[in-house]
């Protein structure tokens, strides 16, 4: 899929979404998140395959300090499912950047 047809495609879940939160229907609210999310991986997983040693431990770093700044959100607010997801999909995304990271190690020792 391309980029232009993702991106029409996530703008119509995100008019669900928001038809869906005026219905106060968290229910169907959390399945359109996991519809998005579950658009939005593949590309991520292309990204990251591309990018260097340096590209990689710098975007991991990046990755963690997002994670702590939602679980600081977390101390001060309510808990919030949208947060919680939030640090749920980065810390999938940083774990696929760990395994990437791993194999550009043994890689460059070979």
């Amino acid at each position: 899929m391309n980029n232009k047809a993702m991106f029409l495609l996530i703008d119509d879940y995100l008019d669900l979404y928001i038809y869906a939160k005026s219905m106060n229907d968290s229910d169907w609210q959390k399945e359109i998140i996991k519809k998005i999310q579950d658009f939005q991986q593949p590309s991520i997983a292309e990204k990251t395959q591309s990018l260097s040693m340096n590209e990689l431990l710098e975007k991991y770093t990046l990755i963690n300090d997002e994670i702590w700044s939602l679980f600081q959100q977390l101390r001060y607010v309510k808990p919030n499912s949208s947060l919680e997801n939030q640090i749920s999909e980065l810390k999938k995304h940083r774990h696929s950047i760990y395994l990437l990271i791993i194999e550009e190690q043994s890689q460059q020792s070979i």
